[in-house]
């Protein structure tokens, strides 16, 4: 049987990736319609568009980064203070694709090693 906090991470990180899939077909959007220069009202609207889609994708990404600690206290997520950070120094964007895919890419690490411990019989 699963612990506990591995279901959670599964359940934490599909949340991740549904909402930092959205983020980045806004952030193209948002992208393309500076690329072929669509009117000021549809640019301001893709913009508005793909900066709502930030914050979600923050608070899943360090929903993820948690669990991810409370599992291995030494997984390499990216918690809420280095995002708060990047959201300053660089752009919501930055923090927006950076953040998550470091997030999905070590959890979904810690979970194959995870699932290889249960299936060898490791504790």
């Amino acid at each position: 049987m699963d612990h506990p906090l591995v279901a959670r991470l599964r359940k934490q990180r599909r949340r991740l990736l549904v909402s930092y899939v959205v983020h980045v077909l806004w952030f193209l959007a948002m992208v393309l319609t500076a690329i072929f220069h669509a009117s000021r009202a549809v640019a301001t609207t893709s913009i508005w568009l793909a900066l709502i889609t930030v914050p979600p994708v923050i608070v899943y990404a360090a929903r993820v980064h948690r669990t991810c600690r409370a599992i291995d206290p030494m997984a390499r997520s990216i918690g809420l203070v280095p995002m708060i950070l990047m959201t300053v120094f660089l752009t919501p964007f930055e923090s927006g694709l950076i953040v998550p895919a470091k997030n999905l890419l070590v959890s979904a690490k810690l979970l194959a090693r995870m699932r290889e411990q249960s299936r060898v019989g490791v504790p």
